[in-house]
């Protein structure tokens, strides 16, 4: 559940800057930033520039903007992983190549994991995620152990554990 409202505060926040469309389109407040440049008087530039600045800081400040670098929206993706994400310009595609940004496999640590009684595990990853598979897993699970989490036909995931053979599993938070 944590994850869900995690993503909502960024999809909320970060709308404003991205406009309501996912074109590529700057927010007015860095169109206007950048708008500074071509006052030719220097006074004057470097109002604008005050001004812009002032409003920038304004809304990043209240959260109405939110500014995140590459690195950032990765560690978001990947804490997402799993979690089905409606198509949001700062989780598309990549700016610069035009190509998707598709996490498609993580490993993680293992910090719990529990079997229930048709031999089926629910596993708790160290950032959070919890997954359950859907059909009983042969090798369990342990805590300070590595499983690798794959995408797989129609929507579905893979959860390998070390090398034994994959199961079907699920992300329930």
């Amino acid at each position: 559940m944590r994850h869900y409202a995690l993503f909502g505060c960024i999809a909320c926040l970060a709308a404003p800057a991205y406009g309501q469309s996912a074109s590529d389109e700057q927010p007015a407040v860095l169109s206007d930033l950048a708008a500074c440049r071509a006052i030719t008087v220097d006074a004057g530039r470097l109002a604008c520039f005050d001004r812009n600045v002032e409003r920038l800081t304004t809304l990043v400040a209240s959260r109405d903007v939110v500014v995140m670098d590459r690195e950032e929206v990765r560690k978001t993706r990947r804490s997402l992983f799993g979690f089905s994400l409606p198509d949001l310009p700062f989780f598309g595609k990549n700016r610069d190549s035009g190509q998707e940004e598709e996490i498609s496999e993580i490993t993680a640590r293992v910090q719990s994991a529990s079997v229930d009684g048709f031999g089926k595990y629910t596993v708790r990853l160290e950032d959070g995620a919890v997954w359950r598979t859907t059909e009983p897993a042969k090798s369990a699970p342990k805590a300070g152990g590595e499983v690798t989490l794959k995408k797989a036909a129609l929507g579905s995931y893979m959860m390998r554990v070390g090398g034994a053979r994959g199961v079907r599993a699920v992300r329930v938070n």
